[in-house]
């Protein structure tokens, strides 16, 4: 008899162990998750608030709206390839951070200024689990910067002529990626 090893990648095993976990970031701040979703308008206000924060604008760089995080995202979490328990658990970090906010400063996290943004990232920041979240959500950030534009970010390839990247070639076909999904 022959032994098979299966091999887990170590973003597989982080996302598994954090989605049966996934209150526990704000659960030691007295948070419970929402008892629903958050409307769609406050969860991409809130999306949109933390991609700035995390991404502020400057001058003679890509802004957020120029790079289309947020849509970006969108396009991560509607995804049916992208693991499930990543998916639930990015969302449900919009809606614990939102609660969060709501809970300790009495308003919406997007209704913040950006010293009590600050703050409550920070707080998050303190719990591993809060920590993976806002590791995951500067990843996607990162990727909407820097992926091929056929992916949805990066719009007109203006991360890539910021860091003055020249892509390598062959690039992949616009819309191959809504074909391989079966979505076109």
């Amino acid at each position: 008899m022959v032994a098979v090893r299966t091999y887990i990648s170590r973003r597989r095993l982080l996302v598994g162990s954090t989605a049966a976990v996934l209150t526990a970031p704000l659960a030691a701040l007295g948070i419970t998750p929402p008892a629903s979703e958050l409307d769609p308008p406050t969860f991409w206000a809130t999306v949109r608030a933390l991609h700035e924060h995390l991404f502020p604008p400057v001058p003679g760089t890509p802004g957020v709206g120029d790079i289309n995080a947020t849509a970006y995202l969108a396009g991560i979490l509607l995804d049916p390839r992208i693991d499930s328990a990543e998916r639930e658990f990015l969302s449900r970090g919009v809606g614990l951070l939102d609660a969060y906010a709501r809970r300790r400063h009495g308003q919406p996290f997007a209704a913040l200024a950006e010293d009590t943004r600050e703050t409550v990232l920070r707080k998050i920041e303190d719990n591993p689990d809060g920590q993976y979240w806002l590791s995951l959500i500067v990843h996607y950030l990162l990727e909407a910067l820097l992926a091929d534009p056929v992916y949805g970010g990066n719009r007109d390839g203006i991360g890539w002529r910021w860091l003055e990247h020249r892509p390598g070639t062959p690039r992949p076909p616009l819309g191959w990626y809504e074909e391989a999904s079966g979505d076109v």
